[in-house]
């Protein structure tokens, strides 16, 4: 969400969108050297749920956190 890229860019921190699970799967599996992976529950393709089980079944060993927009959580 626009909230979450301007406090990295007031923060200075460097922020990598993907435009939906898959090809951040495909990143991670290039490179694993990211410090956090932000993601919705709610995602195009899949559920957030399914995405961190497919880190995890990579072997990816980054912090995860998840967000959602649903108000009914």
């Amino acid at each position: 969400s626009d909230l979450i890229k301007n406090f990295f860019k007031q923060k200075q921190l460097e922020l990598i969108h993907f435009e939906n699970a898959e090809s951040a799967l495909l990143e991670l599996e290039k490179n694993s050297s990211y410090d956090t992976i932000i993601t919705d529950l709610k995602l195009p393709e899949m559920s957030g749920i399914d995405f961190i089980k497919l880190i995890k079944e990579k072997n990816v060993s980054i912090p995860v956190i998840v967000m959602t927009e649903n108000r009914a959580l």
